[in-house]
């Protein structure tokens, strides 16, 4: 089929989750469940990148991209906790608000410092600047500390625990030394991205 040819396979599962939810009503797709879940926060949740843009483009025409759950996490907070960052870019390109808070008062920056998702600090970048969304790098959450702060700590608590840890190949340290590298570079990100190194 030759109007097949110029389509990404993204672009073509797209059309096919299209197709499959041809026929659920808006009431459906903006139910939530037991936890205040919609479809799209368990879609994304389980990275099912084509279903989540789908879900989104739909909560987006009707101004309810940025519902939230029992947490007060909206879709696109659950893809930046969930490291799904082309899913986050995509939230971010359909209009998902890059600045808001959960019930912890954490942004979607706090969370990536805390968990070390450079990559998806990255995607926040790029499509906040695509949408002409301002983010908010010296916002605090409730304890106080930007996402900056919360990123060197993070580093410190593993470096402390490195320090202690033996024997230096076990699975364990490995894994620290795996964090510790996402650590330094979602420090390095947030330093590029504008994060005052002032802010006490």
């Amino acid at each position: 089929n030759t109007t097949q040819l110029g389509k990404s396979f993204f672009q073509w599962q797209v059309e096919q989750e299209e197709n499959k939810l041809a026929n659920i009503s808006q009431d459906q797709f903006l139910a939530k469940d037991s936890d205040g879940d919609t479809f799209l926060h368990i879609a994304v949740a389980q990275g099912r990148r084509a279903l989540s843009y789908v879900l989104a483009r739909k909560m987006a025409a009707l101004h309810m991209l940025d519902i939230k759950e029992h947490n007060g996490q909206s879709a696109f907070q659950v893809a930046v906790a969930a490291n799904q960052h082309l899913i986050v870019q995509d939230l971010v390109s359909l209009g998902a608000q890059v600045n808001t808070t959960d019930c912890w008062g954490r942004t979607p920056l706090h969370v990536c410092a805390e968990k070390g998702h450079a990559q998806v600090l990255q995607a926040i970048q790029k499509g906040a600047m695509g949408s002409n969304q301002y983010v908010d790098l010296e916002a605090t959450n409730y304890d106080g500390l930007t996402a900056l702060h919360c990123a060197v700590l993070a580093h410190n608590a593993v470096l402390h625990e490195l320090q202690n840890c033996q024997p230096p190949h076990s699975p364990e340290v490995q894994e620290l030394l795996l964090r510790n590298k996402s650590l330094v570079e979602t420090i390095k990100t947030l330093i590029q991205m504008g994060a005052s190194v002032e802010a006490k």
